[in-house]
């Protein structure tokens, strides 16, 4: 998901299109004072929408009510965003009355209805969708009151003259606010046919309308210069996957469109978040560049970038959202660690209650491999706005506490991000929660759930034609069957069989570059054989050195050398095996002392030797 996380930062700073469907029903009404330079059908349209924004309002309060009774915390703001975007006139009747002014006043009586199943839509999308589309009402709404004060102002300026006065400036200004209405409508209208969309489909001729009639909009053209590129691509994960050669080509190809940003930042020079899309057009280039393999080109683009990202963030400089995306380029992009940091840290200073900052620092410190710290943020985040997490979310937590082995906490959010499907994202998450939470059952041996996990993996991974999951889920099913079939050899031994447990060891340890885990089981079904067998010790010892040798973690090698020089002290390979441990570690002066313990209980060992005057060598002595 790299590829996508600069344009999901850019799309979440600036109101992006995205709707819901719409029973009850409302009558509403709307006023409006014709002036002598509306045309009729304006003023029928501009009557109809106060109208409509009346119903929205009933609507929000009866959907404020649904969600109680159902138990679902909602912001305000989120039921208000569902309900103006998805209050359905049924009916409309449009009268008018001349004033004594001579003027005429449109009225708009309008019967609409909402659904309740709106709002759970709403709830089960992902958190790109319900953040765009509040930020997507909050814009719409700053812009529909701007356009009120433009009719009152215009109002007021037109009693202020005569009537028989003829004023070209009154007609232009008229002309603008009623150019600028209709393009918000067009845009409204792009929204709601994206938002009820369910794979990301859209009529991109709305927004074109949108710029023709109201050209000096700048967040007409942001909007067009992304879902533009969009278009062209479709699915982007299907593009990659039809031809990885082309890759390249194809993250190129979703930057967003640079003439229509450019058009933007000439209409507004000074705003922030115009300089970070345009900072998302060079980046994603520059990625495609990198893919390419073409190195000194990605760089030409990183650099343009990087002044982008650092003007908006001059012009933002206490805007959370700048650092946290220009920190995201410091890290995709760049690999520049501790600069990503710092702004992710900024972010949080300036907005703590910024989760996605969190989240960012989070998935820095994953990369890092601090999982303590990179778990701490992402349940801070949590914490913050338990909304704001998606399926992928989940899955990335439940990584984390994969990593350290507490498998009933990944299991927890594995679980969770199955249960929160969505359609509506860059594709099914429950593939990847599935095959994930199979593979944990794999580790704590209990197979039957992990090949049911698999085969609902495959069956998803085969309805959406992703042969890619569909190859690697089969591979741990595999794996679980194979499992099975051991546990059931001799997952019912007699644990006080000492060969008996030694042949189980034995094939748990043929399996255990294929299943993480294998190896320590192989060790300790050996060290419970010993307790019973103390010969064994003796006479398998060098089968135990390769045991342990195959343990990728230096820390869990000395665990068990420890234990086993406890049981046999005076074994020359066991010393020699825990001198490489800690010299891997970086304790030459534990590791001289092993190898020196070693060389007294076996003179004859030239292994060992060479690994004493190694250290040595790197002690300077």
């Amino acid at each position: 998901m790299k590829i996508f996380s600069a344009l999901t930062i850019a799309l979440l700073m600036i109101f992006q299109a995205v709707g819901f469907t719409a029973s009850k029903t409302f009558s509403a009404s709307g006023e409006y004072l014709m002036s002598d330079y509306d045309t009729p059908e304006i003023a029928e349209e501009i009557a109809l929408d106060f109208a409509k924004q009346n119903a929205a309002e009933q609507a929000g309060i009866y959907l404020e009510s649904y969600s109680r009774s159902i138990d679902k915390v909602i912001d305000e703001v989120e039921i208000k965003a569902v309900a103006s975007s998805k209050v359905e006139v049924l009916q409309k009747n449009i009268t008018r009355q001349n004033q004594k002014s001579g003027r005429i006043l449109l009225r708009a009586d309008i019967r609409a209805t909402v659904d309740t199943s709106e709002l759970d839509n709403f709830l089960e999308q992902t958190r790109e969708q319900r953040q765009q589309a509040i930020q997507r009402y909050k814009a719409l709404q700053e812009m529909n009151a701007k356009i009120k004060q433009d009719i009152d102002a215009f109002q007021i300026k037109l009693a202020a003259i005569k009537d028989e006065v003829k004023n070209d400036d009154l007609q232009v200004e008229q002309e603008r606010i009623n150019r600028e209405f209709l393009a918000i409508k067009k845009s409204e209208e792009f929204g709601n046919e994206l938002g009820a969309s369910k794979d990301f489909s859209f009529n991109i001729n709305h927004l074109e309308e949108a710029i023709k009639l109201q050209p000096k909009l700048s967040w007409l053209y942001m909007e067009y210069a992304v879902f533009k590129s969009i278009g062209k691509v479709g699915n982007i994960e299907a593009a990659i996957l039809a031809d990885p050669n082309n890759a390249h080509n194809v993250v190129s190809s979703m930057a967003p469109d640079i003439k229509e940003i450019n058009k933007a930042i000439i209409l507004s020079p000074n705003e922030s978040s115009l300089y970070g899309m345009r900072a998302v057009h060079y980046s994603t280039n520059g990625a495609g560049k990198k893919l390419a393999g073409e190195n000194a080109e990605a760089k030409i683009y990183f650099d343009k970038a990087l002044a982008d990202y650092n003007k908006a963030v001059q012009l933002a400089a206490n805007n959370a959202w700048s650092y946290i995306s220009r920190g995201s380029f410091y890290q995709d992009n760049l690999e520049d660690y501790d600069k990503a940091l710092a702004d992710f840290n900024k972010a949080i200073k300036l907005d703590p209650k910024n989760g996605y900052a969190y989240k960012h620092r989070g998935d820095l410190y994953k990369e890092l491999e601090k999982y303590s710290e990179s778990i701490k943020d992402y349940e801070v985040a949590m914490k913050i706005d338990p909304k704001n997490f998606d399926g992928f979310d989940y899955i990335k937590m439940g990584d984390f506490y994969r990593k350290t082995k507490d498998y009933p906490r990944a299991l927890e959010y594995y679980t969770k991000a199955i249960e929160l499907y969505s359609e509506f994202g860059f594709g099914d998450h429950r593939i990847s929660a599935y095959s994930s939470r199979a593979e944990v059952y794999l580790e704590m041996g209990e197979n039957d759930k992990a090949i049911a996990d698999c085969d609902a993996g495959i069956a998803l991974a085969t309805e959406a034609e992703d042969k890619l999951w569909v190859g690697l889920i089969k591979m741990t099913k595999d794996h679980a069957l194979e499992a099975k079939e051991q546990h059931d050899k001799f997952g019912n031994i007699d644990t006080k069989d000492a060969e008996a447990l030694v042949k189980r060891a034995q094939e748990y340890f043929r399996t255990g570059f294929k299943h993480e885990g294998h190896y320590e089981r192989a060790i300790e079904d050996y060290m419970l054989a010993i307790s019973i067998d103390p010969k064994i010790l003796t006479r398998d010892e060098k089968i135990l050195v390769t045991y342990v040798a195959f343990l990728d973690d230096y820390k869990v090698q000395l665990k068990y050398l420890n234990k086993l020089l406890k049981m046999n002290p005076k074994s020359s390979a066991f010393y020699n095996s825990r001198g490489w441990a800690y010299e891997n570690l970086g304790d030459l002066k534990k590791a001289l002392a092993d190898y020196n313990k070693s060389i007294e209980l076996n003179p004859d060992s030239d292994v060992t030797k060479n690994n004493r005057q190694r250290v040595l060598d790197s002690m300077k002595k």
